[in-house]
């Protein structure tokens, strides 16, 4: 027995490119995908493998000077991309360096689920995403680096400065209408959600090797505190000349802009964003609840608009 040999602490990951730091401790969990093996007579007698796959999730520290590249990296995916495979030729490798000195190196990554966004002055902006991690491409399944490499690593703390962690208040405008254009929201702010279908791409001869992008779709959340009852029912338009069977919930939307008040901070425009859910409330809170808007496609002459972008206030 020694006691000095019973390893745990943290680490940060490197993927895609950039060194991401974790907001709060994090995991990662393997698993071997298995096919039943069972007899008429018997019942289940056993397993054979299907592939290994390993997920790595937690919430990812945001600075300032790295936003831009952590955005990129972790909202990949856009409707205009559905049908593509999400993971290259080349494979993307993730890496996870331990503060006891060791590195463990996943061959292939790609992002299986974006984080929320959490847009609010007393709380981190990124909420929990999650990297998979595949065997090498073509590689060979008895080598060890084609599934996962340990390696002794010598552990240097990347750069971190707090000055530069985003903590903001937001201001919150749908359309250009007044109470809409200045719409306060509860403590919470306004939490932001991407919801990508992926389908898997599973050849017989090596198990899953990719994935496909099904669908994309977007919603933004919050609860308003200085709207009421009357408000509420032009908000989500439940009785205009644009409701009724069949029509179009687009034409009911406007652009959400959830904006920092600080320049350089986080930005979300949703060209058109459409409220489709909301409750109200006869109590001591705000008169209307969580309401949920759904973010659509506008047209522009024809050519359809991004889906949301996420950039910075700018002066």
């Amino acid at each position: 027995m020694n006691r000095t040999t019973y390893p745990a602490g943290p680490a940060f990951l490197t993927a895609g490119g950039i060194t991401i730091e974790m907001a709060e401790d994090w995991k990662l969990t393997s698993q071997i995908m298995k096919a039943d093996m069972k007899t008429n007579l018997h019942g289940l007698v056993g397993y054979s493998e299907q592939y290994v796959i390993t997920k790595i999730s937690g919430k990812p520290v945001a600075l300032s000077g790295n936003f831009a590249a952590l955005v990129a990296f972790l909202f990949p995916y856009a409707p205009t991309m559905l049908g593509q495979l999400v993971m290259p030729s080349t494979d993307l490798p993730a890496v996870i360096q331990t503060r006891d000195g060791k590195s463990i190196a996943y061959p292939a990554s790609f992002i299986s689920k974006e984080p929320e966004l959490n847009l609010a002055g007393n709380t981190d902006i990124f909420g929990d995403f999650e990297l998979t991690c595949l065997r090498a491409y073509a590689g060979d399944v008895t080598a060890a680096a084609d599934a996962a490499l340990v390696a002794t690593s010598a552990f240097t703390a990347p750069s971190l400065d707090p000055l530069t962690r985003i903590r903001s208040p937001y201001t919150v405008a749908w359309g250009s209408a007044a109470p809409f254009s200045a719409i306060e929201v509860s403590k919470a702010g306004v939490k932001f959600a991407v919801q990508t279908k992926l389908a898997p791409v599973e050849p017989d001869l090596s198990g899953l090797i990719n994935m496909r992008i099904e669908s994309v779709e977007a919603t933004a959340k919050f609860t308003p505190l200085n709207l009421d009852a009357d408000d509420f029912y032009n908000f989500v338009q439940l009785a205009s000349a644009s409701a009724g069977v069949g029509k179009i919930l687009g034409a009911r939307g406007q652009q959400l802009t959830v904006a920092s008040v600080k320049t350089g901070d986080p930005k979300l425009v949703i060209p058109l964003a459409v409220p489709d859910e909301g409750p109200l409330g006869f109590d001591m809170k705000s008169r209307v609840g969580e309401v949920t808007l759904q973010a659509m496609r506008k047209s522009v002459a024809g050519v359809l608009q991004a889906l949301f972008t996420i950039g910075v206030t700018t002066a």
